[in-house]
């Protein structure tokens, strides 16, 4: 099995709460004891990153261990989209799957000068919007559209052409898109 290397985070400082999850890892690694972190590693790991970067806001990091390898599933209400938390929470997966070829391959990221190969195999993230968010996404998308009023919006029948949010919408989808790129 090849482990592909790559760079995580460009750039990135880790901040006082990854320093301190990873201060127990490096100092294994460093000592030649191993190579590698658990899923319950990675997840501490995960956990102290978002704490970093958004204090303010509550994440649920849970990590599955089952046969054909591991998973975290981090979720949260609110707060930042979900394409900004996967920047910040994929490079500790440990691998990939090409779903053309049925090929899951394994890799590691670097930190600190360390080649660290992360625990957990995928790591899935999820925002659950509460209505409040629901109802501040909407508003967004009604300003967008030209829409003066958000019941009119949610009333109006049929499809939906919405520049900038691809081509045809039902509008529960229309916000699903929105919901992806607008932090709250």
């Amino acid at each position: 099995m090849e482990i592909k290397k790559r760079e995580a985070w460009p750039g990135y400082v880790p901040g006082p709460e990854l320093v301190k999850a990873l201060l127990k890892i490096t100092a294994e690694m460093e000592s030649g004891e191993r190579n590698y972190t658990d899923t319950t590693d990675s997840a501490k790991a995960i956990r102290a990153t978002l704490k970093d970067h958004y204090p303010g806001i509550k994440f649920r990091v849970r990590s599955k261990k089952y046969s054909g390898g591991s998973s975290i599933g981090c979720g949260w209400t609110d707060g930042p989209d979900p394409t900004t938390v996967d920047i910040l929470v994929q490079p500790f997966s440990g691998a990939t799957f090409d779903g053309m070829i049925d090929l899951k391959e394994y890799h590691s990221s670097g930190y600190n000068g360390l080649e660290i190969h992360w625990g957990a195999d995928f790591i899935f993230t999820g925002r659950h919007l509460s209505d409040e968010g629901e109802a501040a996404i909407m508003q967004s998308v009604c300003a967008d559209l030209g829409v003066k009023d958000l019941e009119e919006y949610r009333e109006a029948p049929g499809l939906f052409n919405v520049p900038g949010y691809g081509e045809v919408w039902e509008p529960r989808d229309v916000l699903y898109r929105a919901s992806l790129t607008i932090s709250l």
